[in-house]
C-alpha cells in the first residue's frame, strides 16, 4: 500500500525466549542529532519547504489580486484583494481544525502529511495558469485543505517525539519554529523577485517545486525517522460512527449550498456580508470542538480540566495574531504605495518587507533558545512569555499609528520605520508561538493531540476572519486610528489573560504556568 508507514512486524516473545531476543535499542532513541530524535530533522525539513510554498505565494497573493490585468493581476479593488487574502488565510487555519480531527479519527497524522502535501501542491500549480477568478478560487481552495491536512499533524508529530516532561520539548519547538521562519524567509524573497520580474504565474509555480520536494523528504524519510510513531488513527471512528458523521458532513454541505442560493437569491451575499459573520462561524466551529472534547468520557478528569484551561490561551492567541496577520493584508498595500522603495534605480518589491518577520526569527531565536536553556526551570512561564509578546506586539500597532500621523499628509516615510514595527511584533512572535505551540503538545490528550493543534491554528483563523472584515475600516487617508485600536484591544486581552493566572495553574495539573 502506498501510504504504509508502519514498520515491518518483528518476531515476538512467542517465536523467542526472552534470552534469545536481541537487546538493541530503538534507532529513534539510539541515533540523535544535537540530543534530538532524528524525526525532529525530517519534520523540520518538511516544514521548511511547506512554509516556503506557502509563504511565498501568500507574499504576492494580495499584490496579484489588485495588480492590472495589463500587469499580470486579476484587477479587484484594494479592499476586496485584502478581504480575500485575510478570508484565505482564515480558512487554511480553519481547515486544520477539519485535519486535525481528520488525523485523530480517519487516516492517521502521517497519511494526513503526506495528502495534505500533494493537495497543496496541485494548489500552486493551478496557481501558475492564468485561470481567472474562479480558478484562483480553486486553487486557494486546494492550497487550504491541504494545509489543514498537512500543518497540525506535522506539529503534533513533533510533541509525538517527546515524551510528558521530556526538557527538551521546548527547545525542539524552537528548532521546529526555525525551520518555519527559515523556509518564510527565503520564499518572499525568491518569488517576489520573480513576480517583479518575469511574471506572477510563473512565480507561483516557484512554490510547488518546494511542496513537492518536501514530500519527497518526509516519504522517504519517515520509515527510518518516524517509524516508531503510530501510523494509525489515535482514536478511530467505528462503523456506526462513521454513518453518522458521513450524513452530518453530507447534511452540512446541502446547507452551505442552500444558504449560498437564498443569500445570492435575495441580493444579501457579498464579500463585505461573508466577512461580516465569517469570524462568529469560526468561533462557533471552535466552541463544538472544544465541546466535543471535554465531552469524550474516555479522557480523564485532569485531562478535561487541561483542555478547559487551554481556552483562555487560544484567546491570547487570538488577539495576538490579529495584530502578526497585518504583514499579509496591510503591509503590503502601504509597502506598495507609502514607503521609499526606490533604491539607486530598483524599485525595492513589497512582498520582499514580508522576509523581515522570519529573518528576525533566524537572528533573534537563538538567543531565545540558549536563554530558556541557561535558565532552565527558571525560565518564565508561559503566561509570562505570552503576555510580554502580547505587549510588544501592541507597541507596534501605537509606533506603526504613531507614524502615519508624522505623515499626515500623504508623504511616503523611510522603510525603517516599517523594519522596527515588524522588527517588534516578530520578537513579540517569538515569545508567544513557539511557547503555546509546546503548550498546546503538553495540553492535549494524546487522542486529541491533532484536534487542539488545529484549535491552535484556528486561533489564527479567527483574528484573520476579523482582520477581513475590520480591512473594510482601513482609512488609506488616515489608517492611524486603525493601528491603534488593535493595539489597545490586545493590551485589554494581555491585561485579563494575566489576571486569569491562578485560576488557569490550577487546572493546568503541573504543567508550569
Amino acid at each position: 500500500m502506498p501510504f504504509n508507514t508502519e514498520p515491518e512486524p518483528q518476531l515476538t516473545g512467542a517465536m523467542l525466549t526472552a534470552s534469545e531476543q536481541p537487546q538493541i535499542d530503538p534507532p529513534h532513541k539510539k541515533h540523535t542529532l544535537f540530543g534530538h530524535p532524528l524525526g525532529l530533522f525530517n519534520l523540520f525539513s518538511t516544514e521548511v519547504c511547506e512554509r516556503f510554498s506557502y509563504y511565498g505565494m501568500k507574499s504576492i497573493l494580495v499584490l496579484f489580486l489588485f495588480a492590472a490585468a495589463s500587469q499580470g493581476g486579476l484587477g479587484l479593488d484594494k479592499a476586496a484583494a485584502m478581504s480575500i487574502t485575510s478570508l484565505f488565510s482564515a480558512f487554511v487555519y480553519l481547515s486544520s481544525a477539519i485535519g486535525g480531527w481528520v488525523a485523530d479519527r480517519l487516516l492517521g497524522q502521517k497519511r494526513s502529511v503526506v495528502i495534505g502535501g500533494a493537495v497543496i501542491a496541485l494548489g500552486h500549480i493551478l496557481l501558475g495558469f492564468p485561470l481567472g477568478l474562479w480558478g484562483v478560487v480553486v486553487a486557494l481552495a486546494c492550497i487550504c485543505l491541504g494545509t489543514g491536512l498537512l500543518k497540525p499533524n506535522v506539529s503534533a508529530l513533533v510533541g509525538a517525539l517527546y515524551g510528558e516532561g521530556d526538557p527538551r520539548r521546548q527547545s525542539a519547538f524552537s528548532i521546529y519554529y526555525f525551520g518555519i521562519n527559515l523556509g518564510s524567509f527565503f520564499s518572499p524573497l525568491i518569488v517576489g523577485l520573480v513576480a517583479q520580474t518575469v511574471g506572477y504565474h510563473p512565480a507561483f509555480v516557484i512554490p510547488a517545486v518546494m511542496m513537492i520536494i518536501g514530500l519527497i523528504i518526509f516519504t522517504t524519510t519517515q520509515k527510518a525517522t518516524l517509524g516508531h510513531l503510530q501510523g494509525k488513527p489515535a482514536n478511530p471512528l467505528s462503523r456506526s460512527e462513521r454513518a453518522r458523521y458521513a450524513a452530518i458532513a453530507v447534511g452540512v454541505v446541502v446547507l452551505v449550498a442552500l444558504l449560498l442560493l437564498i443569500t445570492n437569491h435575495v441580493g444579501i451575499l457579498s464579500l463585505a456580508a461573508f466577512t461580516a459573520v465569517f469570524p462568529l462561524i469560526c468561533l462557533v466551529i471552535v466552541a463544538v470542538i472544544f465541546a466535543s472534547i471535554i465531552g469524550d468520557r474516555a479522557i480523564t478528569k485532569v485531562q478535561r480540566q487541561r483542555v478547559v484551561a487551554f481556552i483562555p490561551i487560544f484567546i491570547a492567541l487570538t488577539a495576538f495574531f490579529a495584530i502578526y496577520d497585518q504583514q499579509f493584508a496591510t503591509v503590503p498595500v502601504i509597502a506598495d504605495e507609502r514607503l521609499f522603495s526606490n533604491l539607486g534605480g530598483f524599485i525595492i518589491p513589497a512582498s520582499w518587507y514580508q522576509s523581515v518577520n522570519p529573518v528576525t526569527i533566524l537572528i533573534v531565536t537563538p538567543f531565545f533558545a540558549w536563554l530558556w536553556a541557561k535558565w532552565g526551570k527558571r525560565q518564565p512561564g508561559i503566561i509570562a512569555k505570552m503576555v510580554s509578546g502580547m505587549v510588544l506586539a501592541a507597541a507596534s500597532m501605537f509606533l506603526l499609528g504613531v507614524v502615519f500621523l508624522m505623515h499626515a499628509d500623504g508623504s511616503q516615510f523611510s522603510p525603517a520605520w516599517m523594519l522596527l514595527v515588524i522588527f517588534m511584533f516578530s520578537v513579540g512572535e517569538l515569545l508567544v508561538s513557539p511557547t503555546s505551540l509546546g503548550a498546546t503538545s503538553e495540553y492535549a490528550p494524546p487522542t486529541h493531540a491533532s484536534q487542539l493543534m488545529g484549535i491552535w491554528m484556528i486561533s489564527d483563523s479567527v483574528s484573520q476572519g476579523i482582520n477581513s472584515f475590520t480591512v473594510n475600516f482601513y482609512n488609506e487617508a488616515a489608517p492611524a486610528p486603525y493601528f491603534m485600536a488593535f493595539g489597545v484591544v490586545v493590551i485589554v486581552v494581555a491585561l485579563v489573560f494575566l489576571c486569569l493566572k491562578r485560576p488557569i495553574e490550577k487546572w493546568s495539573h503541573g504543567i508550569r504556568f
